[in-house]
């Protein structure tokens, strides 16, 4: 309430550092919630010493490396995941729609957050940009897996629009992009270290567990020959799901301890 308080009344008689500074905070704790000008609440993308110019004496505390174009990131898929929501009546088209603006939503990020297949793996190919460091590698992994949650939950409900339309068999474009989803989410997943997870805290498994979800309903169904690879791709998730599970269990187990 405070910070809604503050962005109400006081916005306007803040100065220019105060305000980036709020609409910062204002991202941490309400991402996920609804707003009618929420776009013009996203901070700019500047680093500290941009907003601290003019104050010498707060120059030295300040980090050489920003952390909001990967705040920004993660609003602007917020705000894709609700605008895809917000309609009425769902069609494919908008569905459609929202899959692409989802697709491209990680386009423009800096190369220290961009993720990018590792060699050996069944994707590019192409080895990561490196130039971040562990708090850049939390943010790509955060990043990249509510990406991949939010473009799986919208192939479900356009899975779920093709069989109101009693289409048995779970359209093509949909049963590709699905294994799309599910290679870049084991592509990360065996490539980044546990840490990284670890620093994310529990809020990337659920969402690792949903899309495996959506694995195990392609298993059970089959399509298009694609039965075998799917279930090759779900034991290897289920493998690593384990694993993170495990460790935020002795996480938590360790904060009572």
């Amino acid at each position: 309430m405070g910070v809604k308080y503050l962005l109400y009344h006081d916005f306007d008689q803040m100065i220019f550092l105060d305000q980036q500074i709020l609409k910062r905070l204002y991202w941490l704790i309400y991402a996920g919630q609804s707003h009618e000008q929420v776009n013009a609440l996203i901070p700019l993308d500047t680093s500290d010493e941009g907003l601290l110019a003019g104050i010498p004496q707060a120059l030295h505390s300040s980090p050489s490396r920003s952390y909001v174009p990967g705040l920004n990131a993660l609003a602007r898929l917020f705000l894709i995941w609700q605008a895809s929501q917000s309609v009425p009546i769902k069609t494919m088209e908008h569905l459609q729609e929202s899959m692409k603006q989802a697709q491209q939503a990680l386009t423009d990020l800096p190369p220290q957050l961009k993720w990018r297949s590792r060699p050996g793996s069944p994707l590019s190919g192409e080895e990561r940009v490196i130039g971040g460091d562990f708090g850049t590698d939390v943010q790509t992994v955060n990043l990249k897996v509510t990406q991949l949650h939010i473009r799986a939950n919208l192939l479900e409900q356009m899975n779920g629009l093709a069989r109101a339309q009693n289409v048995l068999l779970t359209p093509i474009f949909i049963s590709e992009e699905r294994h799309r989803v599910v290679d870049e989410l084991l592509d990360i997943l065996y490539h980044m270290p546990n840490e990284v997870f670890d620093a994310n805290g529990y809020s990337v498994v659920p969402k690792i567990r949903d899309i495996g979800g959506a694995l195990l309903d392609e298993v059970r169904t089959g399509v298009f020959g694609a039965n075998q690879q799917a279930t090759l791709n779900l034991d290897r998730l289920l493998a690593k799901l384990e694993e993170l599970d495990v460790r935020c269990q002795d996480q938590q187990l360790g904060t009572y301890l």
